[in-house]
C-alpha cells in the first residue's frame, strides 16, 4: 500500500486543453504502451530563474522522444492556448502543474487550474488538490542534505527514521527520487524513504534550459492521452522514475 492519499481515484477535473494521442515519438519498442513524461520543468513563461522559452521546451521534448511534459513554474500557473495548440499539433502531451514553495518544503502539485492564495501552506494545498482529485510530489526532497552544491559543504544527512518523520511526508503522494541535478546517493536515499513510507517514486528534469529537458522522467505503465488520465495514473501510482542523463542526444 502506498501513502495516506494513495487510495484516492480520479474525480471530476477540468480538461487542460487540447491534447492528442502521442505519435511516432512516443518512445517505441517496449515503451509503446507506456508514456514517458517529464514532470518538472520551468520556462520564462512564469519562472524568472529559467532561460527556456516554452517553444524550446516543446521542441526539445519532441526531439528526444518524450510523450509529454509538465510545466511547473514556481508559485505560478500560467497557461498558454497557443502553446497548447502547438503541442497538440505535434502529438505531445502538455500539462500544467506548479512547484509550490510551502511551509513544509517545495512540492509539485498537479490538479489546480490556477495558483491560489494559501498554497504556501501545504495543508491548504493538500485540501485543494484533494478536491480536484490530483496529486502532490515532493520536489528534490533531499537536495539540501545530499547535494554538494546545495548543501554548500554543510550537509546534515538525516537517518531513514528522521527522514520518514518529516511533516511533509504525511501530506504527499510521491517523492521525486530522480531529478536532473540529483546525485546517486540522494536518489538512493529518496528511494529508501519512499519504500519505507509506501509512497510513489517519480522523476523530473527540473529543467531551466532546453538542454536539461528529459534528463529524468516518469514512466507511466499505461498509455496516457489526456489530462484526466494523467491525474488518474498519478493517483493510482502506476509509474516509476527513469534517469536518462547518460543517454540523451546532445542539443543540435
Amino acid at each position: 500500500m502506498r501513502g495516506p492519499f494513495a487510495d484516492r481515484r480520479f474525480m471530476d477535473v477540468e480538461n487542460q486543453g487540447p491534447v492528442s494521442q502521442p505519435g511516432a515519438h512516443s518512445g517505441g519498442g517496449h515503451l509503446a504502451e507506456r508514456s514517458r513524461i517529464d514532470l518538472h520543468t520551468h520556462t520564462i513563461l512564469g519562472s524568472d530563474c529559467s532561460v527556456m522559452a516554452p517553444e524550446l521546451l516543446i521542441e526539445r521534448a519532441i526531439a528526444i522522444g518524450l510523450d509529454g511534459v509538465c510545466i511547473t513554474e514556481h508559485d505560478h500557473i500560467r497557461r498558454s492556448p497557443e502553446l497548447d495548440e502547438r503541442a497538440s499539433e505535434s502529438g505531445l502531451l502538455l500539462f500544467y502543474g506548479v512547484e509550490a514553495n510551502t511551509d513544509c518544503g517545495e512540492v509539485l502539485a498537479f490538479g489546480p487550474a490556477e495558483y491560489a492564495e494559501g498554497f504556501h501552506k501545504l495543508s491548504y494545498l493538500r485540501r485543494a488538490v484533494d478536491d480536484i482529485g490530483g496529486a502532490i510530489v515532493v520536489a528534490h526532497p533531499f537536495r539540501r542534505e545530499f547535494s554538494p552544491f546545495y548543501s554548500r559543504g554543510k550537509a546534515n544527512k538525516p537517518t531513514l527514521e528522521e527522514a520518514c518523520a518529516q511533516p511533509i511526508m504525511k501530506m504527499v503522494d510521491s517523492l521525486e527520487v530522480m531529478n536532473g541535478a540529483s546525485t546517486k546517493e540522494e536518489s538512493d536515499f529518496g528511494r529508501e524513504v519512499a519504500e519505507a513510507l509506501g509512497l510513489g517514486m517519480a522523476g523530473g528534469s527540473d529543467a531551466h534550459s532546453a538542454d536539461g529537458v528529459g534528463m529524468c522522467v516518469t514512466v507511466f505503465e499505461r498509455k496516457i492521452a489526456s489530462w484526466p488520465e494523467f491525474l488518474e495514473e498519478l493517483c493510482a501510482g502506476r509509474y516509476h522514475p527513469e534517469d536518462l542523463r547518460s543517454t540523451l542526444p546532445p542539443m543540435k
